[in-house]
């Protein structure tokens, strides 16, 4: 088996088809699409049964993910968010190209933001282009600190070898910037890449600009997951990086 998608998910039923859809018309299938749902309550284990999806007792994220890869049989492991998109039909088969080529272990795509119509970039030409910066900013900061022992980078898409997950995981501890945790360690075993867009596009939805702000939301961010984890590597206070107790 080549590839295994791993897709942590609690109530997404408004997304994970977008997704499963785009999954479906890949040229390169997946070997398995693992779906570790935390208990939701709406359609989302119905709506991945429908797409022949595998289903574990997922949990948050770090957890999810790692249920997930456990029973994952891919040489490599595709974790994505459930709201996310693959844009171009060549993303999968691109993306294992580029990694066998470079010889990587370890990829990162640039984060495109989409849109579903009642969110509210779909009609507001200013918010678009909010969202263009700060997915400019946040898809530099990747390429750059990619180069550094600290990279930076977030869970709406990781791709990994099998053979490096098993010697990272996520760590269940920690309850926010899992992601980061997980990739700077990984990194730390194997070569990080950041994958061309012009190979594969990931789209994101930017639901959670709507919900908590343009403006200060990305700031913290900024601070707690790129300037934090830089200067201090594991913790960056409280508020950002809560580890859960052993």
């Amino acid at each position: 088996m080549m590839l295994s998608v791993i897709i942590p998910a609690k109530n997404e039923q408004r997304y994970l088809q977008r997704l499963l859809e785009s999954l479906k018309q890949q040229s390169l299938q997946p070997s398995q699409i693992i779906i570790a749902d935390a208990q939701s309550k709406d359609k989302t284990i119905s709506l991945a049964k429908r797409y022949g999806c595998a289903i574990v007792k997922g949990g948050f994220p770090s957890v999810g993910r790692n249920r997930g890869a456990s029973i994952a049989k891919g040489k490599w492991l595709l974790f994505l968010d459930a709201d996310t998109l693959l844009i171009n039909k060549g993303f999968l088969k691109n993306m294992i190209a580029y990694l066998q080529k470079k010889e990587i272990d370890l990829a990162l795509f640039d984060n495109i933001p989409v849109y579903k119509e009642n969110e509210k970039g779909y009609a507001s030409r200013m918010i678009r282009i909010a969202d263009a910066l700060i997915y400019f900013f946040h898809n530099t900061a990747q390429k750059v600190f990619s180069a550094t022992p600290f990279p930076f980078g977030t869970g709406t898409g990781i791709v990994c070898s099998n053979a490096l997950f098993k010697k990272t995981q996520f760590d269940e501890r920690i309850e926010a910037f899992e992601d980061c945790d997980f990739i700077t360690r990984a990194s730390w075993h194997g070569k990080l890449r950041v994958i061309p867009r012009t190979l594969c596009s990931l789209g994101v939805s930017t639901r959670r600009y709507d919900k908590k702000g343009r403006i200060f939301f990305p700031v913290k961010i900024a601070f707690a997951g790129l300037i934090g984890r830089f200067l201090v590597g594991r913790s960056c206070g409280r508020g950002y990086f809560k580890n859960a107790k052993s």
